[in-house]
């Protein structure tokens, strides 16, 4: 089965793909649909999934394809409490006219900013019909913010002084009507897919990457996740699925740091860290752990024994506790890929982490030496920039002195 969003947006893309997070293979599709006029905007997503299935559907010479093909489409709608919840699913239109500024103006004179935004996502497979819809309630405000992704710069969300052109990305998903829907999109289209063993699948991407196929070993390991996280959805959250989906997120992190992905590496450790309820109190349990088993050694099979049962109740309880070894390699891959990246305070921060709950760690040792090195480098190197950009008696290039 192929799946295709269709969009020309470039924001829409990104962040679609963001959300995805790679966990399903898709294509994007640029198409011309001709919308429907109708102030209901989930008919109006659903007559273009339908038009734009049919468009995919259908080869060039207009006989149908055998491929099974899942279309998703998506629609947005700004419902300003003023103007009797207008301009709805015509925000396009009327931001097209009126710009940020002259919305703003809108509710100013109106002396009522309270709106809301809704977001639809529709999927059609040729048979069923989905919608699934994500509502913000929030104010207009701005504008402020880059205006690349249409009207995010005059929209902040209930109690939130920023608007979303001016959140990172994961301050933006808290509250984005988009990514709500998202979610719900997500699901379905999980259960609908086929379904493969992902042990089957997990052992042929090790096969493949012993033998140096590193492509075909990231692709399979994703089809295996994404195994894994559907049956999740389907309410088997087992010690078995979440170990195997710790693995593989583990793999494909090595994947992209053998790539020089430095940025997808530390996305995929991130998102395992971001399963645990209380990392902090995880580090401060395994940190008493060690100064325990420093301090009297005879106790180090006590300990693991300890660890052991903590990690049994943890995934009993339902909650994610990781390994302290596991937290080791964690840590460790993200202070690697950040000094990659020359961000080498995030760099100290992670090995700070591990030298937490594993203090005589040789390879902390040395990336910090290596850490310490490479910042000083990159600091007399930025100072001789700086000075090739001054002339000799301090002033830039370009500029006059004054007499």
């Amino acid at each position: 089965m192929e799946i295709y969003l269709v969009t020309g947006n470039k924001h829409k893309r990104l962040e679609f793909q963001r959300h995805m997070n790679g966990e399903l293979d898709f294509h994007f599709a640029d198409i011309d649909l001709i919308e429907m006029q109708s102030n209901d905007i989930v008919k109006i997503n659903e007559h273009k999934a339908k038009s734009a299935h049919e468009i995919l559907s259908t080869n060039a010479s207009g006989e149908s394809q055998a491929t099974r093909k899942l279309v998703i489409t998506d629609d947005t709608g700004l419902y300003m409490d003023c103007l009797g919840s207008f301009p709805g699913p015509y925000i396009k239109w009327m931001h097209k006219s009126l710009g940020s500024q002259g919305i703003v103006d809108v509710a100013m004179k109106l002396q009522n900013d309270k709106c809301h935004a809704i977001c639809v996502y529709s999927v059609y497979d040729g048979k069923e019909l989905h919608s699934f819809e994500g509502v913000t309630q929030g104010r207009i405000a701005g504008p402020r913010g880059s205006t690349d992704f249409g009207w995010d710069n005059i929209f902040s969300p209930e109690d939130c002084s920023k608007t979303f052109s001016e959140m990172t990305f994961d301050e933006k998903k808290v509250s984005s009507p988009r990514f709500r829907a998202f979610l719900q999109l997500k699901r379905n289209v999980m259960l609908l897919t086929v379904d493969e063993d992902p042990e089957e699948l997990k052992k042929e991407a090790n096969a493949k990457w012993a033998k140096g196929d590193a492509e075909e070993a990231n692709a399979l390991w994703r089809q295996a996740l994404k195994e894994c996280i559907k049956y999740s959805m389907r309410g088997f959250p087992t010690k078995k699925n979440t170990d195997m989906q710790l693995s593989l997120r583990l793999n494909i992190s090595l994947y992209h740091f053998k790539k020089g992905e430095f940025h997808e590496c530390i996305n995929q450790c991130d998102i395992i860290l971001e399963g645990v309820t209380d990392l902090d109190g995880v580090l401060s349990r395994y940190e008493v752990d060690a100064k325990e088993a420093e301090e009297a050694p005879a106790t180090i099979t006590t300990n693991t024994k300890q660890e052991e049962d903590t990690l049994a109740k943890a995934r009993e309880d339902g909650t994610c506790m990781l390994s302290r070894d596991t937290l080791v390699k964690l840590f460790l891959r993200r202070a690697h890929s950040y000094l990659m990246l020359q961000e080498f305070d995030k760099c100290r921060e992670n090995l700070q982490m591990v030298k937490r709950i594993d203090k005589g760690n040789a390879e902390v040792i040395s990336l910090e030496r290596k850490e310490q090195v490479e910042r000083a480098d990159y600091q007399k190197m930025q100072k001789q920039l700086y000075r090739r950009m001054c002339n000799p008696s301090g002033a830039l290039h370009g500029s006059e002195e004054k007499g």
